[in-house]
């Protein structure tokens, strides 16, 4: 129902206004009040608020209706006026469209007229206040998607950083306890932690990626940068996942790429993530990495390469391949089953790959493969900035020998990893604190080179103490290197380290590499930089002999291509392969089948670290057959053909040992 408000000093326009829409009023289409001048409908607005239209005389004592429009003008009411004047008083009608009238009409009043022009300024009033509920709706639907994204960002933060924390214990604890010289046996159940733990960290980082994408919180870098290299970790890290399979890992570069210069973390992440489905979906044959220069795309300062990521595995059905980037999305729900994972990675790659400007295409066969390619736009680098940019990833830990480090954290583990990691690889003191007000106290009695300080403690947490530091004590103390060693990784809490005065940020789990290297950049240090990636190429061309036995893939990628990790487990094997087969022979005489399954079981782990998928395979054939006939004389030629293969294994590996030295 509309509500009319008439303001008149003439009793009989009421009576005239009434008798005209007798019927609206009956049938409660309109709801008229009325006032004698302007201030008694301004007194009646105050208790009538929701008037929509305003039919108003111009002349009328104590105010008329040009000060009552001036007053209405400036209260930003939602109601329209509309001036009843006397025929050809212009001047006042002028006046009153200046001072926000609507319309008018004239006296003497034709019912028609009036009702066309209520009309007509109902349906205006309607339009302003339906825009202003839809703006209001718009924004506060706006205020509340903002508000849940706020709150997804923090718990997505939350969740990273309670994940991350006990993460951090189970992966470091179990580098420490890898490089303690373990059993063989405790290697595989270790390298089953680290692997499972890896899984689960990969899994964290998809999600909260994910997020920064979806939220426009992710920038891309611009760095210098060899592409060479970013294809040697992707084909190392791929070489490490397919270790099991029957597959052999290609790369494929053009030689004229010269240095280019963009994000090479975040082109890293796109061709992992391809690679890595491709190895997942392959069981036998190939899988490629191939980088081509495409000269007619590129000019002046700029290369255009063409990446493609190439499969011989099962190959996805044309009415799958639009859909294998949406989010959790597989080609098949047995997909999930059968080969695992989230079906975060493709979506990932294909968004990262639109924020550099480009589409990633799909070519695909069922039961021939598939191929993956995009191309991407790069300025041209420069050589001197790669070698600034990369020194610090392959440090040698005696780089660090002689510092004094303060370690800052409320958790006792996360204390314990970081302290035995870096006495591991170094010569160092460590000094232990466990929140900011000890920190503080430590550094006040010592002379520290450098703090790795937590974020979230009690009693003063890593930005309150940072900050005391830089504010409180005299140089140089007060410009001691402090980097964040913490489990929140969202870009707010980065900033937010950096804002308090942090000099650098190191995620958890850190890896040792990592680790090392932030804290020689921070503190300039100088040393021989190790390219590990270089060393593990080098020992991989040797790492399949010629007979097939061994292949050392896998220990490769289990020792991160540690060329010293390698060639003690090598030695390992080799120290107990002839004790092995002397007992494997000696049990054979005796037909001592139990005997002979509890060697073959307990040969199993050093089997698989070398590579040795075949004999791997035997042990449980031939362990089952002794268990269960109790009785070695129908396979006693297959027991002697395994031994003969052990002391071949063995020789083979001899040589590599000899030959790195």
């Amino acid at each position: 129902m509309t509500k009319i408000l008439v303001v008149d000093d003439e009793e009989d326009l009421e009576h005239l206004i009434k008798n005209m829409f007798r019927k609206e009023i009956n049938n409660k289409i309109y709801s008229m009040i009325f006032a004698r001048n302007g201030k008694e409908a301004l007194d009646l607005l105050e208790t009538n608020p929701d008037v929509d239209v305003i039919l108003s005389d111009i002349n009328m004592p104590v105010m008329d209706g040009l000060e009552l429009l001036s007053i209405l003008n400036n209260r930003d009411l939602l109601l329209k006026s509309v001036m009843i004047s006397a025929y050809g008083d212009m001047s006042s009608i002028r006046n009153a469209m200046n001072l926000g009238a609507f319309d008018f009409i004239t006296k003497p009043i034709d019912r028609q007229d009036l009702s066309i022009t209520i009309e007509k300024t109902i349906q205006t009033v309607q339009q302003a206040r339906s825009s202003i509920e839809m703006n209001n709706k718009l924004r506060l639907e706006k205020d509340n998607a903002e508000q849940s994204e706020k709150f997804k960002r923090q718990f997505l933060a939350n969740m990273s950083h309670e994940i991350r924390t006990p993460m951090n214990a189970v992966l470091g604890f179990t580098n420490i306890l890898l490089n303690r010289n373990p059993r063989e046996d405790q290697i595989f159940y270790l390298d089953g932690i680290k692997k499972s733990s890896e899984t689960l960290l990969n899994i964290i980082n998809d999600i909260l990626d994910l997020s920064k994408i979806e939220a426009g919180k992710l920038e891309l870098e611009s760095i210098a940068f060899q592409l060479k290299e970013i294809f040697s970790q992707v084909v190392h890290l791929v070489k490490r996942v397919s270790a099991e399979k029957d597959i052999e890992v290609i790369s494929l570069i053009n030689d004229n790429i010269s240095v280019l210069k963009g994000d090479p973390t975040r082109l890293f992440q796109i061709l992992m993530n391809l690679a890595g489905n491709a190895v997942k979906f392959t069981n036998k044959g190939s899988v490629t990495l191939q980088a081509e220069y495409l000269e007619e795309l590129s000019k002046d300062d700029f290369q255009t390469i063409r990446f493609s990521v190439i499969d011989t595995g099962i190959g996805i059905p044309a009415d799958k391949q639009k859909t294998i980037f949406e989010k959790f999305d597989q080609a098949n729900i047995s997909d999930t089953r059968n080969y695992g994972g989230t079906g975060l990675g493709l979506s990932i790659a294909k968004q990262l790959v639109e924020l550099h400007n480009s589409q990633i295409e799909v070519e695909s066969e069922e039961g021939k493969g598939t191929r993956f390619s995009f191309s991407i736009q790069f300025q041209k680098g420069h050589l001197h900035n790669v070698q600034e940019t990369n020194q610090t990833k392959k440090m040698d830990g005696s780089v660090l020998n002689g510092l004094k480090i303060l370690v800052v954290d409320d958790v006792e583990y996360n204390r314990i990893i970081a302290r035995d990691t870096l006495e591991m690889n170094s010569n160092v003191s460590i000094f232990l604190a466990s929140n900011g007000q000890e920190a503080i106290k430590l550094l006040s009695e010592n002379d520290i080179d450098v703090i790795l300080m937590d974020v979230q403690m009690p009693e003063m947490n890593g930005y309150e103490a940072t900050m005391y530091i830089r504010n409180n004590f005299e140089k140089p103390k007060a410009d001691v290197p402090i980097l964040a060693l913490t489990a929140g990784v969202m870009r707010e809490e980065v900033e937010k380290c950096k804002n308090a005065g942090m000099n650098d940020y190191i995620p958890k789990p850190f890896k040792t590499s990592e680790l090392i290297g932030t804290i020689a950049k921070n503190l300039h240090l100088k040393a021989e930089y190790s390219d590990t990636t270089t060393k593990v190429i080098e020992i991989e061309k040797g790492a399949s002999n010629a007979s097939g036995i061994t292949n050392l893939e896998y220990l490769i990628g289990f020792c991160e291509g540690n060329e010293d990790k390698i060639k003690k487990y090598v030695k390992i094997f080799i120290d107990s392969s002839a004790p092995l087969c002397e007992k494997i022979e000696q049990a054979i005489q005796e037909n001592d089948a139990i005997f002979i399954a509890d060697l073959l079981h307990g040969s199993r782990t050093k089997l698989n670290m070398m590579g040795m998928k075949d004999q791997f395979e035997k042990t449980f054939v031939l362990e089952e057959f002794c268990r269960t006939k109790g009785d070695i004389t129908e396979i006693k030629n297959n027991l002697l053909t395994f031994v003969s293969e052990i002391k071949l294994a063995s020789g083979e590996l001899k040589y590599f040992s000899l030959q790195g030295e």
